[in-house]
């Protein structure tokens, strides 16, 4: 009988991670997840070999856990903090984004294990975090962010460490959205459902972001595909959308007026500052920083026609069909495939 193939997740029992294990799980594949403070509940993902990691910065800690892998899936890391950057920050952020990835990465190449890819996922946060033009794989390198540059720098040390030994790459994706979301977007739908006005009609910006569905999908083909071999790539849904288009759509779904009014810009950006001065000072936390307004105000327009190329692809989803989906998550039998229809499908 032939061996599954199998595949190490670090970072698991994430949102990515939970619905990544089911996507590949299904596919045929033996899965090896590591988990932070507990595992996941779902009954759909139970038979998974959940492994906590002792120290994720230590070589030594990934030995047992990479025996006998094919693959390697790595998400763990710490992601954005509305707080202020600190040099206290950049310690928690290259502690883990950056040495836990040179750990893994070590091990791997002196385990002698015949590993077949090493997949990273990073962030275009590694690029930049706004943009006035659009951005692709040629675009150079600014993060603006603690979070970008830890990235940035993880990308270099698995590059450095794993070299032409083990093939790998590098996926940078824009904000991913989907089932069961618990970060921004998850947020923004929270609001328009309870009818909260909202000061964004004036915003004037376009920006690209990722369906759960067309990551997993990717995903597969990355992992199967020799072009994506040693090679970084920007991930993003094909259309790009303003704040105010995004609003106006939740709400069509959800059957609701868009509630949203005119507010200058100035005064969003002074509020941004308000909210970062005493997340960063007094520890209190208004709602609101410079983060979240860059984030609704700012543009950032990705172009993924270098992925779709190499890997011969095409998105699967819509961004419409993404984010109806996303709302409607909780109509469908979230872990299972009538979460994911595809473009055109009902």
């Amino acid at each position: 009988m032939h061996k599954p193939e199998s595949i190490l997740i670090t970072g698991g029992s994430g949102f990515l991670g939970t619905h990544l294990i089911r996507f590949l799980n299904q596919r045929g594949y033996h899965i090896r997840a590591t988990f932070n403070s507990k595992i996941p509940s779902s009954s759909t993902i139970n038979q998974i070999e959940w492994i906590k990691v002792r120290n994720i910065s230590s070589p030594e800690s990934w030995d047992d856990l990479i025996k006998g892998v094919d693959y390697i899936i790595h998400l763990i890391g710490r992601a954005h903090v509305f707080k202020e950057s600190s040099p206290e920050d950049l310690i928690k952020f290259r502690e883990a984004n950056v040495l836990s990835t040179q750990a893994l990465a070590e091990s791997c190449v002196h385990s002698g294990n015949k590993i077949k890819k090493f997949v990273f996922m990073s962030s275009v946060s590694a690029v930049c975090s706004s943009s006035t033009q659009p951005i692709n794989e040629q675009s150079p390198c600014y993060p603006e962010t603690t979070y970008g540059k830890s990235k940035l720098e993880a990308e270099n040390v698995l590059k450095d460490t794993l070299q032409h030994k083990i093939s790998w790459c590098i996926l940078r994706p824009t904000m991913i959205y989907g089932p069961a979301d618990p970060g921004n977007m998850g947020r923004l739908i929270k609001l328009i459902k309870l009818g909260i006005p909202l000061p964004l009609k004036n915003v004037r910006n376009a920006r690209n972001f990722l369906y759960i569905g067309n990551f997993l999908e990717i995903m597969g083909r990355v992992l199967s595909h020799n072009n994506a071999d040693f090679k970084t790539y920007l991930v993003a849904d094909d259309e790009s959308v303003s704040t105010p288009e995004l609003i106006r759509i939740i709400a069509e779904i959800l059957n609701k007026k868009a509630m949203v009014f005119p507010f200058p810009a100035a005064m969003l950006g002074l509020m941004g500052k308000v909210g970062s001065f005493l997340e960063r000072n007094l520890n209190i936390s208004i709602g609101i920083n410079n983060y979240s307004v860059d984030r609704l105000t700012n543009s950032l327009v990705i172009n993924n026609s270098f992925i779709k190329h190499d890997l011969d692809f095409e998105m699967p989803y819509s961004f419409y069909e993404g984010i109806r989906q996303t709302v409607n998550y909780d109509k469908l039998k979230v872990g299972s495939n009538e979460c994911f229809n595809r473009r055109g499908s009902s």
